[in-house]
């Protein structure tokens, strides 16, 4: 197998500026593509948006180079994104990760892109390791009033609720023995762990992590945790 490596830089303060501007909506002017392009493989499709804000979370999606960003009939719920309240925002995909993250130390965001890469004459100090995480819930809420159908607002029983940046089925959801639509975890988080080797005593340690994909397994089997753990994702 080709060696494996990450690599990871940080972002320029007007890159960190641009794509809280792309974010909140605003023109960028085309700064953030080449950042975004980076995260993904292929055509540039299939690249996530989590945002953490001090109000709560809101997932996304990249379409044709624009943040779409969840959102539902009660204006409030998810919150709108914004730089004031922001704790982190991850746009990621399976070649990259773009974090921008409120650093207390300096008292202004900064942030970072990390790649994947494959191959090269280097030695192999970088490798890694993908987890599937489970993510909340196990209903959908059919009232929630989203527009775009590549959302979903679910919930789990407790009432906890959020909107994937999936199209969900009722059915994806059966569990024999449960209400329609009610039962299982259905849809999974990939966390990419990067592996770093100390060459003095051998020793290996999670040195970096990132988001890869959200997504819904194929196959059906749902119910048991996926390879990897089974905590779940906000």
């Amino acid at each position: 197998m080709r060696p494996r490596y990450a690599r990871i830089r940080p972002l320029t303060e007007s890159d960190v500026t641009s794509v809280l501007d792309w974010m909140e909506g605003k023109d960028t002017g085309g700064a953030v593509q080449a950042l975004i392009a980076a995260c993904a493989d292929g055509d540039g499709s299939g690249l996530w948006i989590l945002v953490h804000l001090d109000g709560g979370v809101v997932w996304g999606l990249v379409d044709d180079g624009d943040a779409r960003l969840a959102r539902s009939a009660d204006p409030t719920w998810p919150p709108a994104p914004s730089r004031d309240r922001l704790q982190q925002l991850r746009v990621f995909g399976t070649a990259g990760e773009l974090l921008v993250w409120r650093d207390e130390d300096i008292g202004t965001p900064a942030g970072r892109l990390i790649e994947d890469e494959e191959g090269g004459d280097k030695d192999p100090v970088w490798g890694w390791k993908d987890e599937h995480y489970v993510v909340a819930g196990t209903e959908i809420i059919r009232d929630a009033g989203i527009s775009d159908d590549r959302f979903t607002a679910v919930r789990e029983a407790n009432g906890r609720a959020q909107v994937l940046p999936l199209r969900l089925e009722a059915d994806d959801f059966a569990l024999s023995g449960a209400p329609a639509g009610r039962g299982m975890h259905v849809v999974r988080l990939v966390v990419r762990h990067y592996l770093e080797e100390n060459s003095e005593n051998g020793c290996v340690r999670v040195a970096a992590s990132r988001l890869v994909r959200l997504h819904k397994p194929t196959g059906g089997r749902y119910a048991a945790p996926m390879p990897g753990g089974a905590e779940e994702e906000p």
